[in-house]
């Protein structure tokens, strides 16, 4: 057996600050579910205490207290070292030594966690701060309403989307208001149904942190996926959750009928006095046409004794299987004429005259039939065939286009009878005088004219319309934040005008942006390239500046503008610096670049920050590679003016690139955001080593010994003194490291290590007289050679 045997101690001394860090906070939750997060999150939810996982260097002590508001200290605790037996791994699946202390449970506060690290002379290397507030009290919901789409059935209690052959649903959206949280805040929701199974099934939904609220448009609130059986009940509801991670819960028991009940429509053919079955094109021969609607009486609500089927009393007569609506169809239908029923969750079934197509007989008379027309804008001097969007306007003249008749037609306004033009016999176009003005807050009206036989009101009926939507109301821009690490500005925005029914596409704001001035003076305009939606009429939105070339800017407002122009703003005058420049990071060892080299102590490693703003940080460093195969993320200490040392790990010397480099990675960020990391690879001894001879013995686990009664192989110390100078006595602990390509492990001081592995080993030194240890294969019957390292941090 062959071994090689390396000494050395651990000798850095150093009197600034090292950057120790919390890794992780693991606790059970207030939903009992085991939880694990970083530092950063200011609230947390444990059902009792908390598990703290610090990152320190190796020979540290590892110091937490808990402190109130007020700076006093309630509770602290001090660990043992760390040693090479404290090797954790973090949630995100680094390595690093450090140590993991248990806080007890303390109540609902918000609270200071203090970090210390000292050194082996109990000398305070480190401190840190961490501000942390605890919070086990769920959200509370208030009230569960609707918004109506139109119409008169459907509710929170029964609701559909839109089901198949329907064209509407009167229940736009399941609204839940009054939501709070007392302490942490609101932070995200979630919609949620559970059938008469017992599964549940839920979806994100959006918190409005305006007005505190959930909006869950009606096509997810009866989504299929979720309501998988199409009339059922179900409990509904939301989970609200705060920053904390509380879960709060608003909910109750609801109906959803997703069924379009089935109907007949026939047309009366006035030649035999029948009512025949409507079929596409089919031929009629008396103008107004007679159409009736027939609907099965077991459908209704009110003859089945439940909660599914029509709910409308929008019928005219009775037979013994239905209930018979009947209207008048004037051919040719030129207009939007319509007639609707209702479902009790608010389904609307409308049988649309342009649905219906005929052919007339020939000796059939037919209505005025409308080919054109225009409408005439006094304020800009326009004659329109469609209106735009507007602010104000004013419309004076409507003028139409039709067919010719044997008779005088009559084209009105709906809205004032009095408003109409007459075309002669033959004639194909008249104008009337009619005054529409739009001048305050804003609103929606169809326009529409009423075409007709002069004289006769038996063709009268819808011809056509104009829509009228203005606005003169600006959004309100409630919040507006520079978030100066993601190279953003953040609003949110309500426009009120919109209304969550079947008129939410008439108002909106689609705009957003910031306005900058650079230090030049000039202005610059920033849009907003995405948003979303918090519900029907708030939006969050993002403008990037992170494309503008650095330098010095005041952010002087940010505005949203609406379909028609209006804007709403908000001055913020802040200023910004922009920086794109990720910080530089450089190594020195002994005032050169190490890149390649041998180091000699990492206490000699030098990591150089620098970044024009002055504001960058060393983020982190991970050691990796070597014999080893390391890979921990170590602790750093800062030498000040951006430089930095790491603080060390327990790694084995490299001193030829055959036995393979040590990569360290360096990772920086600035105030902006901007981040940088570089790698270093480098040979590897400790400053103080000693090698040692070849030693070998036989392939044996047990120490032998030779004719005078001496260990084959073994290790002698002398009298050993700390840095001070006084003798060693009593025990001396070490590690003893076993390189991963090791043979077989080795067996010293009682000890057996694997290879790759690092151990703690104790040597009694008695009253500081010498010692002989023997070292033997750790397993018997293997050939070969096992290098080791043995490290006594006090010499």
């Amino acid at each position: 057996m062959k071994r090689r045997a390396t000494f050395f101690a651990s000798l850095l001394a150093c009197s600034f600050a090292a950057h120790a860090e919390i890794a992780d906070l693991r606790f059970t939750d207030t939903q009992n579910q085991p939880k694990i997060v970083p530092p950063s999150v200011r609230w947390i939810n444990p059902t009792t205490g908390f598990d703290v996982d610090v990152i320190s260097g190796l020979d540290r002590y590892v110091q937490l207290s808990l402190l109130n508001s007020s700076g006093a200290i309630l509770w602290s605790l001090k660990s043992s070292k760390v040693t090479v037996d404290d090797r954790m791994t973090s949630s995100s699946g680094n390595d690093y030594y450090g140590k993991r202390l248990s806080v007890p449970a303390f109540g609902e506060d918000s609270y200071t966690l203090r970090e210390v690290i000292t050194d082996l002379q109990n000398k305070e290397v480190s401190r840190r701060d961490y501000g942390l507030s605890i919070d086990r009290t769920p959200p509370k919901g208030g009230a569960i309403s609707y918004s109506r789409n139109g119409w008169q059935f459907g509710s929170e209690a029964i609701f559909t989307s839109l089901p198949p052959g329907m064209q509407y649903i009167s229940v736009q959206a399941i609204v839940f208001t009054g939501l709070t949280d007392s302490a942490s805040g609101l932070d995200r929701a979630e919609y949620f149904l559970v059938d008469s199974g017992g599964t549940e099934r839920k979806r994100a939904a959006e918190i409005n942190l305006i007005e505190n609220s959930v909006t869950v448009q009606i096509n997810t609130a009866s989504d299929p996926a979720l309501a998988p059986v199409s009339q059922a009940e179900y409990r509904m509801g939301v989970y609200l959750y705060d920053k904390a991670g509380n879960r709060g819960v608003l909910s109750r028991q609801s109906t959803i009928d997703r069924v379009n009940p089935p109907s007949i429509i026939q047309v009366l053919n006035t030649t035999n006095n029948t009512w025949e079955t409507y079929a596409p094109g089919m031929t009629v021969y008396t103008n107004p046409i007679s159409v009736r609607v027939l609907r099965n009486k077991s459908n209704f609500t009110a003859i089945n004794g439940t909660s599914f089927g029509w709910a409308d009393s929008n019928y005219q007569s009775s037979d013994s299987t239905y209930n018979i609506y009947s209207f008048n169809y004037i051919y040719p239908n030129a207009g939007d004429t319509y007639h609707e029923f209702q479902t009790k969750a608010g389904g609307v079934r409308r049988v649309h005259h342009n649905d219906l197509s005929f052919t007339p007989a020939p000796t059939m008379e037919q209505a005025p039939k409308i080919l054109s027309k225009e409408i005439y804008r006094s304020d800009t001097g326009q004659w329109l065939t469609a209106i735009e969007n507007f602010r104000t306007a004013q419309f004076t003249q409507i003028r139409v286009n039709a067919e010719p008749r044997t008779y005088e037609q009559r084209i009105s306004a709906n809205s004032n009878r009095a408003w109409y033009c007459l075309i002669p016999v033959g004639g194909t176009s008249c104008t009337m005088n009619v005054n529409y003005a739009y001048t305050v807050d804003k609103g929606l009206e169809f326009i529409h004219i009423i075409s007709g036989k002069n004289g006769n009101a038996i063709y009268d009926n819808l011809a056509g319309a104009f829509t009228a939507n203005w606005d003169t109301n600006p959004p309100v821009v409630n919040t507006a934040k520079i978030n100066r690490s993601s190279k953003n500005v953040t609003m949110t925005v309500t426009d009120n005008d919109r209304v969550n029914g079947w008129q939410i596409g008439a108002w909106d704001t689609r705009e957003f942006g910031v306005t900058l001035k650079n230090a030049a003076g000039n202005i610059i305009q920033q849009p907003a390239q995405s948003w979303t939606e918090s519900d029907y009429k708030t939006k969050n939105a993002v403008i990037s500046y992170a494309g503008l070339p650095d330098g010095r800017y005041t952010v002087q407002s940010v505005y949203a503008k609406d379909l028609v122009g209006n804007i709403g703003t908000l001055s913020l005058n802040e200023d910004l610096l922009i920086d794109s420049t990720a910080p530089s990071i450089t190594y020195r060892y002994e005032n050169a670049d190490p890149d390649g080299k041998l180091v000699k102590g990492l206490e000699n490693l030098r990591i150089n920050i620098t970044d024009p703003s002055g504001d960058a940080t060393l983020e982190s460093l991970v050691l990796s590679g070597g014999p080893n195969s390391e890979l921990v993320t170590l602790a750093f200490t800062s030498q000040g003016n951006g430089s930095y040392t790491p603080e060390y790990p327990r790694i084995y010397p490299v001193e030829t690139s055959e036995d393979g480099f040590y990569t360290i990675e360096a990772s920086a960020v600035d105030a902006s955001g901007n981040r940088s990391s570089k790698k270093l690879n480098f040979l590897y001894q400790p400053a103080n080593m000693i090698t040692l001879d070849r030693m070998r013995t036989l392939a044996t686990a047990v120490a032998l010994k030779t004719s005078d009664n001496q260990p084959l192989a073994y290790i002698r110390t002398s009298i050993l003194r700390r840095q001070d100078g006084s003798v060693i006595t009593g025990e001396l602990s070490g590690t003893l490291t076993v390189r991963k390509d090791a043979k077989f492990p080795l067996t010293l001081a009682g000890v057996t290590v694997a290879p790759g592995q690092t151990r703690v080993i104790v040597f009694d030194m008695g009253q500081g007289e010498e010692r002989i240890y023997p070292v033997t294969p750790g397993i018997p019957g293997v050939t070969g050679s096992s290098q080791f390292a043995l490290e006594f941090p006090q010499l």
